[in-house]
């Protein structure tokens, strides 16, 4: 993981920060100015390899929406006790999966969330970045569920039967609805490379009915990939 806190005083808010689906706590990048950003305006920030990303010790098998989870509430938790941050302030941000992990990992506690391109769509759609079309989609459920693993070439890595059916059962946008936090939302024309329009506007629709402030800069970037 990757710690920043501003250069002076103690009990800062603090914010999580996800990456994305065989991402790193990098974030393309962009974590890491962000982290700067928030440490100037007195904010403290976490970002973590999840299992089988980045420097992670783990397989990539290990890659699960229970195991994504329980990072971010350790890694909540490690910077209560070792850093003293205010973790009864507490932000997060969420790219793509990541974005995903934070829309179910929602809940009155949390003070503000900012959803990165979230991959929020449900059942078997939400393997949409995986694949385009629902029978390559139930392919890759039906081969996970026979054999406990699957290997995507393309992506260089092997999932597990638990990841195809935890992605299966959720449903990130009943969350997004019954939050009541400040929502910042942004999808762009590029993610439509991994996520469909039926993504797009369920997640936005959602975010739209959820009882607090939200900021949509769904279109202001129409140039940027999904990255």
């Amino acid at each position: 993981a990757t710690v920043t806190t501003p250069a002076e005083g103690a009990g800062w808010p603090l914010v999580v920060l996800c990456h994305g689906f065989t991402g790193s706590r990098g974030g393309d990048g962009h974590f890491g100015p962000l982290a700067a950003r928030l440490a100037h305006a007195g904010i403290a920030s976490i970002a973590m390899d999840f299992p089988g990303c980045g420097e992670s010790e783990e397989p990539f098998t290990a890659y699960t929406l229970t195991n994504i989870r329980a990072d971010m509430t350790a890694a909540i938790a490690y910077m209560g006790v070792t850093y003293g941050a205010d973790t009864t302030r507490l932000g997060l941000v969420g790219h793509s999966m990541g974005g995903r992990a934070v829309s179910v990992y929602l809940k009155d506690s949390i003070k503000a969330a900012a959803l990165w391109a979230p991959a929020d769509n449900t059942g078997l759609d939400g393997l949409e970045f995986l694949d385009h079309s629902a029978e390559g989609r139930q392919a890759i459920y039906d081969g996970a569920m026979q054999n406990g693993v699957l290997d995507l070439p393309k992506w260089g890595v092997t999932i597990s039967a638990d990841f195809v059916q935890q992605v299966a059962d959720q449903d990130p946008t009943a969350s997004l609805r019954t939050y009541n936090g400040p929502l910042l939302l942004a999808y762009t024309a590029g993610d439509a490379e991994l996520l469909s329009q039926t993504t797009i506007d369920l997640t936005r629709q959602a975010a739209a009915e959820h009882s607090g402030p939200l900021v949509d800069l769904t279109g202001q970037y129409e140039d940027a990939t999904h990255n």
